[in-house]
């Protein structure tokens, strides 16, 4: 055994704080921007242009925290004061973009993400930086940095199983009940979504990262020594960016980080979409939990492999297949979902196969029809007389709300009532289907079909004949709000025998 060994307590106890901080990226990464987006109502594009604000100030913060953290000395070490100062900046910033208030502003959004990135940056600077400071030896770093990483699994794993845990558990369900359902969405593919507002999702992340990270930190901080190594020389921030760009070792690995990073960051950022949208999977945590368990099952092989042929071979190889895995799973299925069709009809898919179609074929026909692709959520509003009776939302779980999805039990449409919008949207919605009604002249009983997306409404049709089957729309929101479907029948009858 070297001289240098790590005790285990301390790299569990190092390692340990990466576990909150892993609960903060995860749904920064996946969760936050569909939520202020689709929920709050802020257009994607400006979400976009407010985070490269937001995130720029890393860029200033990160190598003048570098340079601070090097050169603070205190009785308790270099990097824990920071720490220590950080903590209850992330807890405020994660508090306020995780439970947001009814009203806010794009002004607030963008203040608590620079703040948020700030306290990240107090942090992680450090933190990255005491851990490789805990041991001189080679090998007890892969020790710490395997411990840590293992931690930022199970920080990963546990913000994976909250929403899945929120999307699985209805009404009357038992915590029995949820954990099986939870092992079923994760080890059979069952679904069993029944909730999943993402504000209960974000409330409920934000909620457990205030609890854990003072814990953990407090954990680390009292367990893990903070060795203060001899520096023979001080080097001035500028000086030392010099000397940076001057070491090809150090700019070919910080290449490397950027690529990865940027890799992950686009990845990440478009999962919760190409998961939940283009494959169609309701239980989208579950998804999110099956990753994060085969990373944390793959930690022990690949400090095996590291050890065997070299960290560097093994980071190429890791590079290489999650590339290759990415590639495949991004581009691959959406290629081959969409050019294995016999018969295309939907102008959507007509727009994703625009690279594989012969455009001289078309020339054959005189007139074209194309109807431009609204995306959205799939809402429903119905209209009885001068009644708004009601809105209901539609998730299919095939791929287009087409007419097995709309007419058989079998496709397993879900139909949310009521719709988990902001009461000033709902009344939006209600509004202008009640216009339309007016407007066109309609009679009796209306439902109008509307596309959601970054807090707007797109009316595309107003059925003037509604469907009365046992999956019909009317019918159930006339049930949610009171109206049997006899009831609703002899409404109809007794409005169209009045004269006019």
């Amino acid at each position: 055994m070297s001289d240098t060994q790590v005790k285990r307590n301390t790299i569990l106890a190092y390692g340990g704080l990466a576990t909150p901080l892993a609960m903060i990226g995860y749904p920064i990464a996946i969760w936050l921007i569909p939520f202020y987006s689709e929920v709050v109502g802020i257009p994607l594009y400006i979400i976009a242009n407010l985070l490269l604000v937001a995130r720029f100030t890393d860029v200033i913060t990160d190598p003048i925290l570098g340079q601070l953290g090097d050169s603070t000395k205190t009785s308790i070490g270099r990097r824990k004061p920071w720490i220590i100062l950080g903590v209850p900046l992330m807890m405020l910033a994660i508090y306020k973009l995780f439970i947001p208030g009814s009203e806010v502003s794009i002004t607030y959004f963008v203040v608590w993400m620079m703040l948020m990135y700030l306290g990240s940056t107090i942090i992680n600077i450090p933190y990255g930086a005491w851990g490789a400071e805990i041991s001189p030896d080679y090998h007890q770093r892969s020790r710490v940095v395997g411990g840590r990483e293992g931690w930022t699994l199970i920080g990963l794993l546990i913000s994976a199983l909250i929403p899945l845990a929120i999307e699985v558990s209805g009404q009357g369900i038992t915590l029995s009940d949820s954990i099986k359902r939870m092992l079923a969405a994760i080890f059979i593919f069952q679904d069993f979504s029944t909730s999943g507002k993402m504000s209960d999702i974000l409330a409920s992340m934000g909620i457990g990262i205030v609890i854990l990270l003072p814990i953990f930190a407090a954990w680390a901080l009292w367990k893990v020594p903070d060795p203060m190594p001899s520096v023979e020389k001080k080097v001035p921030l500028m000086e030392g960016l010099k000397y940076a760009a001057e070491n090809p070792l150090l700019v070919r690995i910080l290449l490397i980080i950027f690529l990865v990073i940027a890799g992950e960051s686009f990845r990440n950022t478009l999962s919760l979409w190409f998961v939940r949208d283009v494959i169609g999977i309701e239980t989208v945590g579950a998804s999110y939990a099956r990753y994060f368990i085969a990373g944390l099952a793959g930690i022990p092989f690949w400090l095996w492999l590291g050890k065997t042929i070299g960290k560097h071979r093994a980071f190429c190889i890791t590079l290489v297949g999650t590339g290759s895995v990415s590639l495949l799973c991004f581009f691959g299925y959406g290629e081959y979902k969409y050019t294995k069709k016999k018969q295309i009809s939907d102008p959507y898919e007509l727009s994703l196969l625009k690279k594989s179609i012969n455009l001289k074929k078309l020339k054959a026909y005189d007139e074209i029809l194309v109807e431009e692709f609204i995306p959205g959520r799939e809402i429903q509003v119905a209209i009885l007389g001068k009644k708004k009776l009601g809105a209901i939302e539609l998730k299919p779980k095939r791929k287009f709300y087409d007419y097995k999805a709309k007419y058989s039990s079998k496709a397993k449409t879900k139909h949310i009532i009521p719709v988990n919008i902001k009461p000033k949207e709902y009344k939006n919605v209600m509004n202008i289907a009640l216009k339309a009604h007016k407007v066109l002249k309609c009679r009796g009983v209306t439902r109008s079909d509307f596309r959601f997306n970054n807090g707007k409404f797109y009316l595309l049709e107003i059925n003037t004949q509604p469907g009365m089957t046992n999956l019909s729309l009317v019918p159930e929101i006339a049930l949610y709000h009171g109206m049997n479907f006899f009831s609703l029948i002899d409404w109809i009858i007794k409005d169209a025998s009045k004269i006019r």
